[in-house]
């Protein structure tokens, strides 16, 4: 909804007029005339008139100004944004060990106007053949099986027990028909929320993850260490998702635990903690990449220009989105362009050359 500028003193004429005399017995209490005839109050009256006039001059200032008055304390428009939906992808061959799906994959998905509504994946996404068999956590104690509540919707786990501790770990076995994957392997986590609950961590900023996770695999003797890529949970406290390089033949099967089929064993352990809410999982998924419902365009020539003001030029598909991480390109002067929406490239004479987009002209 578009943002409204507010009505910053909605007083009028006989309100200022009543304040002010309410106002006579605390400064002035020696004056007891308050009938119109008297000088002080007309000088009152004229006061009130002129107030109501700024007030309306103020009220009256343009909604742009009002806009940069919110972007100075913070505060900024949002535009509307398109779905975003979190996609499994399962391999069509058990005998693969890894296939890529390219970034700007196309998915359909129904809608009950019948026209199909189409999604791009947000980033390319390595679909390991490896299937999550069995989730099991181990809380410092013993181990709880926790692979149907993981398989089911709606229902949650600790990863670490009610109580984490260093020690307590979280354990995934994977099953697979032919070699674990050396690829990425990509862990999408939903963290569990609720009306009564609230996240562990409130807000995205460079903040210090709860814990220090060693995440691991099982060679047959002992727990190697895994480099983590990335941890976009900030050690399963908000939703995100976790990429590691896969150990491939070094990972072997084994029967861990209360899960007497041997599988690969990887886990995440504590070594440090400072959780002050134990993290509840929804789940854990593999072969899962976000995707947003929008369509990329490239190579559209949106006319020419013959000089004259306020021309305006009309993209063919609309509307456009904005992006939730802008991207940056380098123009012709060396300048580095950020792009938040449209890549627009304008040629002068000189060849096409990347254009800033601003919200507006006032600095």
């Amino acid at each position: 909804m578009p943002l409204e500028a507010p009505n910053l003193d909605d007083r009028q004429y006989s309100d200022i007029v009543a304040e002010a005399k309410t106002l006579i017995a605390r400064y002035a209490p020696e004056w007891t005339n308050y009938n119109e005839s008297d000088p002080g109050i007309t000088l009152v009256e004229l006061f009130s008139w002129l107030s109501e006039i700024l007030i309306y001059r103020i009220n009256e200032v343009p909604d742009l100004n009002y806009i940069k008055f919110l972007q100075l304390l913070g505060i900024e428009l949002q535009t509307a944004q398109p779905a975003a939906a979190e996609l499994t992808f399962i391999p069509a061959r058990p005998d693969l060990v890894s296939t890529i799906i390219p970034i700007q994959t196309q998915i359909s998905a129904t809608s009950d106007a019948g026209t199909p509504l189409l999604f791009e994946t947000d980033e390319s996404l390595v679909v390991i053949g490896a299937i999550l068999a069995a989730v099991q956590t181990f809380d410092g104690f013993g181990y709880t099986v926790q692979t149907e509540k993981n398989g089911n919707a709606g229902q949650w786990f600790h990863p670490f027990g009610q109580n984490p501790k260093p020690g307590s770990a979280l354990m995934l076995g994977f099953r697979s028909s032919v070699a674990f994957p050396q690829d990425q392997i990509k862990l999408a986590v939903t963290i569990f929320t609720s009306s009564t609950g609230r996240p562990v961590i409130q807000c995205a900023g460079a903040l210090v993850p709860p814990a220090t996770l060693a995440w691991e695999y099982w060679n047959g003797s002992l727990w190697v260490t895994i480099n983590i890529d990335e941890d976009g949970t900030r050690a399963f406290s908000q939703d995100g998702h976790i990429l590691f390089p896969g150990p491939g033949n070094d990972v072997v099967t084994a029967a861990l635990g209360n899960v007497s089929e041997k599988l690969y064993w990887i886990r995440a352990r504590i070594e440090q903690t400072t959780y002050e809410i134990a993290p509840e999982i929804a789940a854990i998924r593999t072969n899962t990449i976000s995707a947003t419902q929008a369509t990329t365009f490239t190579d559209e020539v949106l006319g020419g220009t013959d000089g004259t003001p306020n021309q305006t030029f009309q993209v063919t598909n609309t509307p456009v989105m904005h992006l939730d991480s802008p991207l940056t390109a380098v123009n012709a002067y060396g300048k580095k362009v950020t792009i938040s929406s449209v890549r627009l490239e304008i040629d002068q004479g000189q060849g096409f050359n990347v254009w800033q987009e601003v919200d507006d002209f006032f600095s």
